[in-house]
């Protein structure tokens, strides 16, 4: 990218520092144009700088201090060097509890997408998430990742509403964070069997985090005396296994990205400290039997074609080994296929998640929403895919008290509507609903009817010409969303008639909430 002009570097930055509506005020002008210079008009180090200056006290004390920190040689051109050194200051003034979330980002290849809540798991697992600040790690950690886009220490990727779901990381500031890494042995990386071995053998301290790039086959050979170099790791990434599992003793977490085929993950069980299982995979997975015995274990998030355990079905070994993870809070298994009687079995069991708080099954068609789901007064997040619903099914998951999101596909639905009252769906802020049928007036609102409710997803193949009844008493509604499940020109001609019925439903609601029709990606 080219250098910006000086007018175009000043807005860039005046928009980040004081926002569109707000000059620059003019004490703050000359040391604003000495910082701009240093610069060079290169956008990453004027939106970097920015975003630092945006975190701290806008007085001139403060601001010279900052230009004096920039030790550009070679202003208005500044060299590679000079940049590296501008990041650098922004990295120097992270608060001391980003500073490991950051670097932590290291363990990804250049250009890859990272996921906000899987990253936020990975920190917590770490221990990088204190409860020091908010009592939901969780919600601790979203409020890390978003300061780190604030700072413009990543850059977001996929956004929804305002809310940043992924980023990446500039391989600029990549760089930064590997010379970092280096520096503190925070992570070592690998990228063939031979780095392996030179790395193990010129580490003079113990490995504490280690990725493996695709780049990494097998066939080296290494002495098992260098498992004890191994021993203290923490995290560990990869895209093959090449190296033996129970090597890695204390690891708290896995994250795997597998395109080769199966892969053998038994040995999992007998990592005893391990607390974020993550696997993707364009092949078959083979997990313990013994998964259960991992006492520790706080998010299991399996993504691959096929699953298997030795000597069990999928349901069974799931279920039994699952429902012994006394601290699993997190479980999302997608991609699978299962046929029916498996799907009906899983429906049937007796509390096999009791203490999930993120239950996602988008692998598994239900025959019908089962009834041990009454029993997880700890869920937060539910996604769940069922053949077919009722309005009991529906009280059945309204009267779960911590559920703030769901996201809810039935097969199909029946012609009967589903009155919600007082008492359910408590604190539910977000819901979808989905089907091969209208949805949009499936369910019905009596006055204290999900009190939280903010945002409101229906589907629709062919609008059947009614609506949602008693919307009003949806106190904090903001938003309705109808999805076009197929499209064709009668279809669209509906939905807008959809729209200007739901508008005139709300027209008496007292927030106005917005209307948004979504066609379906061509």
């Amino acid at each position: 990218m080219k250098p910006l002009n000086e007018e175009n570097s000043r807005m860039l930055f005046s928009n980040r520092v004081f926002g569109a509506e707000i000059v620059c005020p003019p004490y703050l002008k000359d040391v604003t144009a000495e910082i701009l210079k240093k610069c060079g008009g290169l956008p990453l180090a004027i939106i970097t700088i920015a975003s630092l200056l945006a975190t701290q006290v806008r007085s001139m004390k403060h601001w010279e201090s900052i230009r004096k920190s920039l030790r550009v040689q070679s202003a208005p051109n500044p060299s590679l060097k000079d940049i590296q050194n501008i990041l650098n200051l922004s990295y120097t003034h992270l608060p001391l509890h980003l500073r490991a979330c950051f670097l932590y980002l290291g363990m990804y290849a250049e250009d890859h997408i990272i996921r906000r809540d899987q990253l936020v798991k990975q920190w917590i697992a770490e221990g990088f998430v204190s409860s020091l600040h908010g009592p939901d790690l969780e919600d601790v950690g979203r409020s890390y990742f978003n300061e780190l886009v604030n700072r413009s220490m990543i850059q977001p990727c996929k956004t929804s509403y305002g809310e940043v779901l992924s980023c990446t990381v500039h391989d600029m500031m990549l760089d930064l964070i590997l010379c970092k890494c280096v520096e503190d042995n925070f992570i070592s990386l690998a990228y063939n069997s031979e780095d392996i071995a030179r790395l193990l053998h010129r580490c003079k301290n113990k490995v504490r985090r280690l990725s493996l790039s695709s780049m990494a086959v097998g066939g080296a050979t290494y002495d098992t005396a260098i498992a004890a170099r191994l021993s203290q790791v923490r995290s560990l990434l990869f895209n093959k296994p090449i190296l033996p599992l129970l090597w890695f003793k204390y690891l708290r977490v896995l994250i795997i990205y597998n395109r080769w085929g199966m892969i053998d993950l038994t040995a999992v069980s007998q990592l005893f400290q391990l607390r974020c299982l993550m696997v993707s995979s364009d092949g078959k997975i083979k997990l313990p039997t013994k998964l259960g015995e991992l006492v520790y274990l706080e998010t299991l998030d399996i993504e691959t074609c096929e699953l298997c355990m030795s000597g069990l079905t999928k349901v069974d070994a799931l279920a039994c080994s699952i429902g012994k993870l006394c601290n699993l809070e997190s479980l999302f298994i997608s991609g699978i296929h299962v046929e029916r009687e498996d799907s009906q079995q899983l429906g049937s069991l007796s509390n096999p998640f009791r203490h999930i708080e993120h239950l996602e099954l988008s692998f598994w068609r239900l025959w019908r929403v089962p009834k041990w789901l009454c029993g997880l007064h700890c869920l937060r997040n539910l996604k769940l895919y069922v053949e077919m619903t009722s309005t009991q099914d529906v009280h059945l998951l309204g009267e779960l008290p911590s559920l703030v999101r769901l996201e809810f596909r039935a097969c199909e639905i029946p012609g009967q509507r589903a009155m919600l009252g007082t008492g359910l769906f408590p604190v539910l802020e977000f819901l979808n609903l989905w089907s091969r049928k209208d949805t949009t007036a499936y369910l019905g609102f009596e006055a204290g009817a999900m009190p939280s409710l903010q945002t409101l997803w229906f589907s629709a193949s062919n609008w059947g010409g009614t609506v949602s009844v008693g919307m009003e008493h949806l106190l904090h509604l903001q938003e309705i969303q109808v999805h076009a499940v197929c499209i064709s020109k009668d279809s669209v001609d509906r939905l807008k008639e959809a729209e200007d019925a739901f508008k005139e439903a709300l027209l008496m609601h007292p927030n106005h909430p917005s209307v948004i029709i979504v066609l379906p990606e061509k």
